[in-house]
């Protein structure tokens, strides 16, 4: 009964005109200020989790979760290694591979690039860049010589298309280091992949013997070994404990070396995210204290007569803690519905202004991907929701304790 009478007459407290305007300017600021933390956190949430699913669903299956780089000799025997490789339970699967770094050249134009020499087949089993052919066909490498699959940023850099012919330098160096004459090669471009980002600008595959031939690495040996393992945060762990049963002295490379930094600027800015907007939040909670401090002080007669009518010390708290999260309930699912409006929307919105102001927000040579990414998720909106109700909560409680320290004797013998 004492909770329903709180509840009455904070609402009839609620639709009554206030004498002082100033109340529900602030009272309105504080629903504001919480709608739009609670909005903001949503988004920002939202965008942070798009982020992340794309650079594990997109960057990183093409990006190897572990490889292995030989330091001074080829890795020879290597089907007997990636079999033994491949029975590791936390390995889905294992390709052989040559890294080499230089330049490809069109006419006058000059652009550097890193050119995997790959199994076609089983680099299909590590990697899903056949998944992101925009022209030719993945399996030329297999079928035709001198094949190399571009890049689409490098593709447009040069100007160039299926069936195409570049010219590719690699740089060499003799046992004491020192620079020797580059190789040249003529490459027919049978293939063109995107994946809209910055791999597109630096990325080129041809085919193993291509590879070997190009470097004169001899038949039946290789440079490298590719992973795709079924955890990917557990991959510098994994790297050494699959390193320590090889017996190549090889070079560790997990992809917490290669793109680790985007997953750490992820989480910090995530962070950012949580203690910029919780601030915001508690900002606009303390306009709740400032309302219910100044309503106390305008309803004080009003409180008086209710204690003595019989109205207790918990009566009097719960009318002024339910008056104050009408405020914070009705910001908390403005914000609410706002923030999940936008997240999932926000995509296209990124778009339009993009096309409305005719650039590009992320542009494909800079970042992992060129495109704002979201995806909502629904315990983000429980938490954001969670910690703007608990703050307006706490907000209610000083000013409706106040409230009962009125003495019915003062405040009425001074009517």
């Amino acid at each position: 009964m004492s909770i329903k009478l709180s509840f009455y007459i904070s609402q009839r407290y609620r639709k009554a005109k206030l004498k002082n305007r100033f109340i529900s300017f602030i009272a309105l600021s504080s629903t504001l200020g919480i709608a739009l933390g609670v909005a903001a956190l949503i988004i920002a949430l939202s965008v942070m989790n798009g982020f992340q699913r794309e650079l594990v669903d997109r960057l990183l299956s093409i990006v190897p979760h572990i490889e292995y780089v030989s330091v001074d000799q080829p890795i020879l025997n290597w089907p007997e290694k990636l079999d033994k490789i491949a029975q590791h339970p936390q390995v889905n699967a294992v390709a052989p591979f040559i890294p080499l770094k230089g330049m490809v050249q069109k006419g006058e134009t000059l652009h550097g690039i890193e050119i995997r020499g790959v199994d076609g087949a089983a680099e299909q089993q590590v990697s899903n860049i056949h998944q992101f052919m925009i022209a030719g066909d993945w399996s030329s490498m297999s079928t035709d010589k001198n094949a190399l699959i571009l890049g689409a940023g490098i593709a447009q850099k040069l100007n160039v298309a299926v069936g195409d012919h570049l010219q590719v330098m690699l740089p060499q160096i003799d046992r004491s280091f020192r620079l020797k004459p580059p190789k040249y090669a003529n490459l027919q471009v049978t293939g063109i992949f995107k994946m809209g980002g910055q791999l597109d600008f630096s990325l080129g595959y041809i085919a193993l013997n291509d590879a070997r031939q190009l470097i004169g690495l001899d038949e039946g040996a290789i440079q490298g070994i590719r992973l795709n393992i079924k955890d990917v945060f557990v991959a510098d762990q994994l790297s050494r404990e699959i390193a320590n049963t090889m017996t190549d002295t090889v070079y560790m490379i997990s992809w917490f070396r290669s793109q680790g930094h985007l997953y750490q600027d992820i989480q910090l800015v995530r962070f950012i995210m949580y203690l910029v907007l919780f601030i915001v939040i508690a900002v606009a909670s303390f306009n709740i204290v400032s309302t219910l401090v100044m309503a106390v002080k305008e309803k004080q007669s009003d409180i008086a007569i209710l204690k003595t009518m019989g109205a207790t010390d918990n009566t009097i708290i719960m009318t002024f803690v339910f008056q104050g999260l009408s405020n914070g309930i009705k910001g908390i699912a403005f914000g609410a519905v706002t923030g999940i409006l936008v997240a999932l929307y926000i995509p296209n919105i990124f778009v339009w202004l993009e096309q409305l102001q005719g650039t590009r927000f992320l542009e494909d040579d800079v970042y992992f991907i060129n495109f704002i990414p979201s995806q909502l998720m629904w315990q983000d909106v429980v938490i954001a929701v969670s910690i703007a109700l608990v703050a307006s909560l706490v907000a209610t409680l000083y000013p409706s304790r106040q409230a009962t320290k009125i003495e019915p004797a003062v405040i009425l013998g001074q009517g």
